[in-house]
């Protein structure tokens, strides 16, 4: 076998080889899937559509057709601000912050309902709902003289609503609370100073 027949040996096969290894490589590269922490993976298989398996942070792999679709799982934070109508008809501006987070068992489901801008389209809405929903349970007085009676009410009924949407609340607080008319103002402000008054004594 002369020099040239004999290096063409082993180049024909090294040659097949690389054909055969480069491809399957470049396969198992995209079938690896990198879920980060602070982040969910859920499935979507292209056959049957989103599946209920949950994959935590970590290394996955997946079948060449499914996708992997990346949910935000933190704890985070949302406030909103809104006008809200007192028993006794009056306005009342309030403004709470909340802390939330997915439920992460429950995600998949929400993916499904809601998509990957699940908190958009849910936490804003929810907030405003159960916040018109309380006010209407006190009026304008109490709300304010009695926040932490409000704040403890609201925290109670943001918790149940969250919950019916897979959302964990965390913590509640009240930013702001306050009449919109200056006369109701100015009624509780003489009445607390009243009250201070009164304690000093």
């Amino acid at each position: 076998m002369s020099e040239v027949e004999e290096t063409n040996s082993y180049i024909k096969p090294a040659i097949v080889g690389a054909l055969i290894t480069i491809p399957t490589v470049a396969l198992l590269y995209k079938t690896v899937h990198i879920v980060n922490e602070g982040e969910v993976g859920i499935i979507f298989n292209r056959i049957t559509g989103v599946s209920d398996t949950v994959l935590y942070p970590g290394h996955h792999w997946l079948a060449p057709w499914c996708s992997l679709v990346l949910l935000n799982s933190r704890l985070r934070p949302h406030t909103s601000r809104i006008v809200a109508t007192t028993q006794d008809d009056e306005l009342l501006t309030i403004a709470v912050r909340v802390l939330f987070s997915p439920i992460e068992e429950c995600l998949p489901e929400i993916y499904k309902k809601f998509g990957v801008s699940y908190t958009a389209k849910i936490v804003p809405s929810i907030l405003n709902e159960v916040l018109k929903t309380v006010a209407l349970e006190f009026d304008v007085f109490d709300a304010v003289v009695n926040r932490n009676e409000f704040s403890e009410r609201l925290q109670e009924a943001l918790h149940e609503k969250l919950n019916q949407y897979d959302l964990r609340l965390h913590d509640s607080a009240i930013v702001k609370i306050k009449p919109k008319s200056k006369e109701v103002c100015n009624a509780i402000e003489s009445h607390l100073i009243n009250l201070n008054k009164n304690k000093d004594q």
